[in-house]
């Protein structure tokens, strides 16, 4: 399907997680914080691990800086659920160029949703400091359940369609293997972006098209 095709859908889902606002840069930032203010380690020590043992969960990268400072990992759940408090105040880095593709399908009459695996609270902060809130009918968090078709239905119930004539007329457009093995089980059409994994893993786990960075879809208009 070529760009003028999928931009000719009624309606956009997009990871806001993985596609629009750069979280791995609040997670580094993040990570460095939580370690020198919690446990008294440099950020230079614990972001460098951050980045070397980047295949690994986070979870298992705290686990790594626990142990390789001799700390104790029976509190390894408390640790994260206070590192991911950290990470939902911090000040949010959008991608460069999501917001032109975003405002690209505006312009369409595409009809834009977001799901993210925050608090819908916490997200609907984050799109309102960016002044992207209004470019979305609706976003779905936590609140409604795990990203998947918790959230497809939601939206579908919004436009007062079906979920299976909702799917024929969306894509979806994210970054992580999950949310694409996701749009394939559902038979969403999946755009993979390359921000942190590669093009063909996408592509391997559900993405009809993958590209780069998000600004690639910029090209439709010429």
């Amino acid at each position: 399907m070529s760009l003028p095709e999928i931009f000719s859908r009624s309606f956009g889902i997009f990871d806001l997680d993985g596609t629009i606002f750069n979280q791995r840069i609040l997670l580094k930032r993040n990570f460095g914080k939580f370690f020198r203010l919690v446990y008294g380690i440099s950020p230079k020590v614990s972001m460098k691990l951050f980045d070397s043992a980047g295949h690994l969960p986070l979870e298992e990268r705290f686990r790594l800086v626990l142990v390789q400072h001799q700390l104790a990992t029976e509190r390894l759940k408390e640790d994260l659920d206070q590192f991911w408090k950290f990470v939902e105040t911090d000040r949010p880095v959008v991608y460069e160029t999501a917001r032109e593709v975003l405002h690209l399908c505006q312009r369409k009459g595409i009809t834009l949703f977001g799901t993210t695996e925050l608090s819908e609270e916490v997200m609907r902060q984050k799109l309102e400091a960016t002044h992207l809130h209004p470019l979305f009918q609706a976003v779905c968090g936590r609140e409604t359940g795990p990203k998947g078709p918790a959230h497809f239905a939601t939206f579908a119930r919004g436009v007062s369609l079906s979920l299976p004539t909702f799917v024929e007329q969306a894509f979806y457009v994210a970054g992580s293997l999950k949310d694409l093995e996701l749009a394939r089980a559902q038979g969403i059409y999946g755009i993979g972006i390359a921000n942190t994994v590669p093009m063909q893993e996408l592509i391997k786990h559900g993405a009809d098209q993958a590209f780069p960075y998000i600004g690639f879809l910029l090209q439709e208009e010429g």
